[in-house]
Order: C-alpha cells, then structure tokens, then sequence
C-alpha cells in the first residue's frame, strides 16, 4: 500500500517495498528470523535517518513506518506494544507537553530541566518548527 505523494513519499515508499520483500524473503529461507530481524533494524534505522533530517520534518514517516515494522514484527511473535513501557511513554509525552509550555512562557530554566529529565529517561529531544519531537536515544 502507498503512503502519501510527491518525490519524499516515493523514496518512503520505495524503502517500504524494499523492507517488506526482503523480509518476506528472510521468511521464505526456512524462517531466518536473524536476517529478518537485522532487515528491522536497517529499515528503523532508515526511519532515525529521516527524523534527523534538519531540511525536511519527516514526522508522518515515522508513524507509516512503526505500522509497517510493528505488523511485521508481529509475524516473528513480537508484540511492540507489549515491549514498550505505556507508563513511561505516558510520562515522557506529558514532560514534553510541560516543556513545550514552558518554552512557549519562555521558562527555559523550567525547559531544561525536563529536557534534563528525559535525558534520564533514555529520550532525546528534537525541538523542530512543527513542534517537539521526542523519540528514544540510540545506542552509539
């Protein structure tokens, strides 16, 4: 299924149908699931290359691209939702609602500090014009 128009979604769109044959492939090989498994991590890798992006917000490509790798990891047994802490999620939604308050009262010593916070929590902060986006640090 296409997602969207215009040469930024066909270049998505392309990577999705990449992302899915291969890992249909990996299926197909007496259920590799270590290849199958290494191509979800290159394709969210892919997705962390296009919210980095300093040119172009790319924030619909993340929620098109966590339904694709959420189905698909569902094929391996692997529930993300599961995976995923709702508690903590939920907490470090609210701070960043906090901060993004805080920033708009111009209360950048109150911002930091829960920009400090998530930091603690395992996230980073991307303050873009269309609003924060808040997504968990990756391992270097």
């Amino acid at each position: 299924t296409k997602i969207g128009k215009g040469s930024g979604w066909d270049e998505f769109n392309r990577r999705i149908s990449e992302f899915k044959t291969n890992f249909e492939k990996a299926m197909d090989d007496d259920f590799n699931t270590a290849k199958a498994i290494g191509d979800i991590h290159k394709f969210v890798s892919y997705l962390n290359s296009e919210l980095d992006r300093k040119d172009q917000p790319r924030i619909n490509l993340l929620g098109s691209g966590v339904e694709v790798v959420e189905k698909l990891l569902g094929v391996l047994g692997i529930d993300l939702a599961k995976i995923l802490d709702s508690d903590i999620i939920t907490e470090a939604e609210e701070l960043c609602k906090q901060r993004d308050e805080a920033r708009k009262n111009k209360d950048f010593k109150k911002a930091d500090e829960i920009r400090d916070k998530l930091k603690e929590m395992g996230y980073e902060i991307k303050d873009t014009p269309q609003g924060t986006i808040l997504k968990p640090k990756t391992k270097d």
